[in-house]
C-alpha cells in the first residue's frame, strides 16, 4: 500500500459493517485484507428472513405480541366456526385479517427499527473497543454507519457502499429522510459513496439525493449492488486515499 493508507507504522485500519445477509467473514473483509488493509469486522447476526440470526427482521417481527395476537384470533376462527357459531367465526377471521392489513406497515417499521437499533449498538460498542481510521459501511451496514454518524457514535472518515439507508428508512420514518441528509451536510466527518449505477437492489437515485453538497459519489459502472470490482479496480483504495486525505 502506499504510504497515505498507512497509520504511523501500521497498516491503514477499517470498521466493516457488512450487508444484511453477510458477515464478518464475506467476501468484501477477504478482498479487504487481502489489500493490506487491516479490518475490524462485528458479526451483526442480522437477516431478513433468517430464524438463527438474532437480530433479523423475521425474529423482531415474531417478538412483537400484535402479531402473536393476530394469529391466534386466525387460528381460533376456524373451531368457532366449525363447532359453535359460524358468524362469530367468520367475524373473528376477518378482524384478524383486517387487523393485519391494516396494521402491517406499522409492524414492519417497529420491526425494523428493533433491527437497526441492536446493529447499532453492536457497531458503537466496536468503535469503543477498536481504535480505528475509517468507518465501511456496505448497503444495510451502510445504512447503520449513517445512523452511527447521526448519533455522534463516530465523527470520522467514512465510505459507504451503495448505502441502503433511505431504502430502510422509508420502511421506518419516511418523514425524517430529509432531516437525515440535511444533517449530514453538516457534520465535519469526511463522507464518500461508492454507488452502481445498474445496482437493481438500491437504486443509485438514494445516493445521488444524499451527495447533494459534501458528501462525495462516485459511481461505479458494472459494478452491481455488491460492487466486488472496487476492490480489483483500485476503486476502494483511491476513496479511502482521498477520504484520508
Amino acid at each position: 500500500m502506499s504510504g497515505s493508507l498507512q497509520e504511523g507504522e501500521r497498516p491503514l485500519r477499517v470498521l466493516f459493517v457488512h450487508g444484511l445477509e453477510s458477515g464478518p467473514t464475506g467476501g468484501k473483509v477477504v478482498g479487504m485484507r487481502e489489500l493490506g488493509l487491516e479490518v475490524v469486522a462485528v458479526d451483526m447476526h442480522m437477516s431478513q428472513w433468517r430464524l438463527d440470526k438474532r437480530n433479523s427482521f423475521l425474529r423482531n417481527t415474531l417478538r412483537l405480541w400484535q402479531i402473536w395476537v393476530a394469529g391466534f384470533l386466525l387460528l381460533a376462527a376456524l373451531p368457532v366456526f366449525l363447532l359453535t357459531d359460524p358468524w362469530s367465526g367468520v367475524a373473528m377471521g376477518v378482524g384478524a385479517i383486517v387487523w393485519g392489513r391494516l396494521r402491517w406497515k406499522s409492524w414492519v417499521a417497529l420491526a425494523l427499527s428493533k433491527s437497526m437499533a441492536a446493529c447499532v449498538d453492536l457497531q458503537r460498542a466496536a468503535l469503543a473497543k477498536h481504535e480505528v481510521d475509517v468507518v465501511i459501511g456496505s448497503s444495510w451496514g451502510g445504512a447503520v454507519s449513517i445512523e452511527l454518524l447521526v448519533a455522534a457514535h463516530w465523527s470520522g472518515p467514512t465510505l459507504l457502499l451503495a448505502p441502503a439507508w433511505q431504502k430502510v428508512q422509508e420502511r421506518i420514518d419516511p418523514g425524517r429522510v430529509s432531516a437525515v441528509y440535511a444533517r449530514l451536510e453538516a457534520l465535519s466527518a469526511p463522507i464518500h459513496i461508492l454507488h452502481a449505477p445498474d445496482d437493481e437492489v438500491v437504486p443509485i437515485v438514494h445516493s445521488q439525493r444524499m451527495a447533494t453538497g459534501r458528501v462525495g459519489l462516485t459511481p461505479v459502472p458494472g459494478g452491481g449492488h455488491r460492487l466486488l470490482p472496487t476492490l480489483q479496480d483500485g476503486t476502494l483504495i483511491q476513496a479511502l486515499k482521498m477520504l484520508k486525505g
